[in-house]
């Protein structure tokens, strides 16, 4: 029997993310294994900005910069289903890689502004996405399968942009 192709492009994407970062998103997930939604993560990563001295003004920009795209990517990952035959999760997996992210700014305004660009250009991508949502009450395999490749396409960015960030080579 066939493995089910949402299986083999999401463990791709979490193996080549996994690669590109050095970071197993399995270990980096127990941190944030109780957020159920955006808000939750965002409130997670509120806290962890307020030890920084810019929070008041880089926290509540990258918030509003991940606000969008997380709120779409949780109503797509519930569309689909958080189970669909996957080892990981594609929406706890993407909200896991963001946590890391954001931490990886590491207090640098250039990273900052770099994740808020990347994030705000996601957020024009990924608004077109919201179209599978009102066509049809129950999402064909084919767009399940579409939207899986996109969650593993987000993973990579970010993956690469982490990657990017840990050698200092980060430029926008």
């Amino acid at each position: 029997m066939a493995e089910d192709p949402f299986a083999v492009i999401w463990k791709a994407a979490i193996q080549l993310y996994e690669g590109n970062t050095g970071t197993k998103i399995a270990d980096a997930s127990h941190a944030i294994a109780g957020i159920a939604n955006v808000n939750a993560l965002l409130e997670i990563i509120d806290r962890d900005q307020k030890k920084f001295a810019e929070y008041r003004n880089q926290g509540e920009r990258i918030k509003a910069a991940l606000r969008p795209v997380l709120n779409v990517i949780g109503t797509l990952a519930g569309a689909i289903g958080e189970g669909v035959a996957l080892g990981f999760p594609p929406g706890k997996a993407v909200f896991a890689v963001v946590k890391l992210l954001v931490d990886a700014t590491g207090n640098v305004k250039a990273h900052y502004d770099a994740v808020i660009d990347i994030f705000e250009q996601m957020h024009d991508f990924l608004s077109c996405c919201k179209i599978y949502l009102h066509r049809d009450a129950k999402m064909s395999d084919d767009v399940q399968h579409k939207i899986v490749k996109i969650f593993a396409h987000v993973l990579l960015v970010i993956g690469i942009v982490i990657k990017d960030m840990k050698r200092g080579r980060l430029s926008m």
